[in-house]
């Protein structure tokens, strides 16, 4: 009920920052002493951008762990305020992997490392699952939704995706294994941990940030405590959970 109250007092405050800034297109933002500019095209990609989609505190906790010259893999990178971010924190010597199948998100996330003018982050057009195949994607074509999943959804426009496991492209890709990951797949998170099993397993893996979608979850069958389960089989031995509305953010890390 607390988040609703507060989606309903914020919403106003966005649409007179969105008609302060929309001549400008684009507002800057700041997080764990790092700048950047996002796009946008309406409220709620203002509002997602400004607020990093209300993870702005857990996110600037994870960024913390991030270091210099790692390697990070941005799973479900959306429009790309997280991966933006990364791309600042690891530096010249270090590189973003950044996955987003849809290609209107997509867009926007390489105009806006392009906007940061970031030549670190590289951008595949593949979601990750537990196997290399096609599948359908349901999104939410309301820009700024982030509301994008492998999961079934009434109302959404179905589109075909092309579907890798993180195992599968492995070493292969810049910066070799990733050392942190990030997942954010509105309910597909098991299916995105089960293909990285090897990739998680890996000594150089050493931090995970997951949303785990307990309902989206427990509607399809799932028991959300399963991401952990899988986290630990992977060596992960420290855990923090901040709960937000029907999700959880997991931080996940070997000590």
């Amino acid at each position: 009920m607390k988040s609703k109250i507060k989606t309903k007092i914020r919403r106003p405050v966005f649409t007179a920052l969105y008609l302060l800034l929309r001549p400008f297109g684009k507002v800057p933002v700041r997080i764990d002493g790092l700048s950047a500019v996002f796009k946008f095209r309406s409220v709620d990609e203002l509002a997602r951008a400004w607020g990093f989609a209300g993870e702005k505190e857990v996110f600037a906790g994870m960024l913390r762990h991030v270091q210099p010259g790692d390697t990070v893999w941005d799973v479900g990178a959306n429009v790309g305020t997280h991966a933006v971010m990364f791309g600042k924190k690891v530096g010249v010597d270090g590189t973003v992997i950044a996955f987003e199948p849809e290609s209107s998100t997509r867009q926007t996330l390489e105009e806006n490392i392009d906007l940061n003018r970031l030549s670190n982050i590289e951008v595949l057009p593949v979601a990750l699952g537990s196997t290399d195949s096609t599948q359908s994607m349901f999104v939410d074509t309301r820009p700024g939704s982030g509301k994008h999943s492998l999961i079934p959804v009434d109302g959404y426009k179905r589109i075909e995706v092309e579907v890798r496991t993180g195992d599968s492209l492995g070493e292969t890709q810049v910066g070799g294994l990733p050392s942190v990951v990030k997942i954010d797949v509105e309910g597909f998170e098991l299916e995105v941990l089960e293909g990285m099993e090897k990739t998680l397993s890996s000594d150089r893996c050493r931090l995970v940030m997951c949303e785990v979608h307990t309902r989206v979850l427990r509607e399809n069958g799932h028991d959300p405590d399963s991401v952990q389960r899988m986290l630990e089989a992977a060596g992960f031995n420290s855990f923090a959970e901040t709960p937000r509305g029907t999700e959880v953010h997991l931080m996940a890390m070997k000590r």
